[in-house]
This record gives C-alpha cells, structure tokens and sequence, in this order.
C-alpha cells in the first residue's frame, strides 16, 4: 500500500482520501481499517490524532479544502483500465503538485495538455506513485516548479473559458462603454 511505503520515508504523513462518491465512506473506512491502519472518517466527525494515518473525507463540497491542505494530489480513477480518469484542472489550480496514472481516457485532452506543460505527472502504478509522491515530498525546488507551472496552466485555462463565455453571451449583452472594452482587451 502506498501509505505505508511513505509512512517508512515520513513518519507521521496523513493520507487523506476523497472517495468520488461519499456513500462509500463506511465501506473505504472499514476496508482500511482491516488493514490495520488508523482511519479515521469526516462524515462521522471522526477527530484526527497524532497517529491517524488515513482520513476518508466522505462529504460533499470539500473537495477544494482538501487541495488547499494538500501538497500532492492524486487524481484517483486513473490506474485502473475501464475508470478513464477524473478532472486534474482543480488541484492544478489550487496549489498542488498533480499526480495521474495512465488511464485519463475521460479527460484525454486535458492530461495531455498539462503533461506538455509539464504541470502534471504521469504513474504507471501504485509502487510508480509511491516513488513520485517521496522525490515530490523530498525535492522543494522540483515541487514548486510543478506547482508553479501546474497553476499557469489553470489560470489560462480559465481566462479561455471566461472569454469562450463573454464572445457566446456578447451578442445578447448590452453594449457597452469603450472604457470597459479597452479594459477588457
């Protein structure tokens, strides 16, 4: 399991897990708890201690807390054939270092987008992620140039999107003043 091999490299390291649907809350928790590790579970609110190694945050509307809090963010659905991967644009844009297996099918377009900008990584497997969340965790320099670069890319992306939306919705606005084309060009 990945956690363990990073608890080896640091000790005391929280996984925090964010199931895509929370109802598999009880069923994550119980799973890793067979394991053997500490879980602990935020629908239940579930207090974390100084040995908690897991924290299944089953709810609804937290995801970008999480990114906030979190340095590297796995984006889950990708290492399993079949899944096609989930949304990598949010933790690019929040701050974190991006990590993805190699089945984005869903998202194709925009994997490749940022692994050609370099602000995402690709993992073959779990023993991959595990070697590429220590070097991330371990190399600040290398972890701030993927973050840095990770958030460019967000930020462009969502200045097309904002424009995508003005130029649909322009012909229907009400015109407007030369100040405010100028400042919007």
């Amino acid at each position: 399991m990945v956690h363990r091999k990073l608890a080896e490299k640091f000790p005391g390291i929280l996984t925090i897990i964010v199931p895509r649907h929370p109802e598999r809350g009880d069923e994550i928790t119980s799973l890793l708890r067979e394991t053997g590790l500490n879980t602990q579970q935020r629908s239940r609110d579930e207090q974390l201690g100084d040995e908690t190694n897991i924290y299944v945050a089953d709810t609804l509307g937290e995801l970008g807390l999480f990114y906030r809090l979190c340095p590297i963010a796995f984006i889950g659905r990708s290492l399993v054939k079949g899944y096609g991967g989930s949304n990598a644009l949010e933790p690019a844009q929040l701050g974190c270092v991006v990590i993805q297996g190699k089945h984005t099918d869903n998202f194709a377009t925009l994997t490749n987008l940022l692994l050609g900008q370099k602000a995402m990584v690709r993992v073959e497997d779990w023993d991959d992620l595990a070697l590429k969340v220590v070097y991330y965790l371990s190399d600040e320099v290398a972890s701030k140039d993927m973050i840095a670069s990770a958030r460019t890319f967000a930020q462009g992306e969502a200045i097309k999107a904002v424009n995508a939306v003005y130029k649909r919705l322009e012909p229907v606005l009400p015109p407007q003043d030369t100040e405010v084309q100028s400042a919007r060009a």
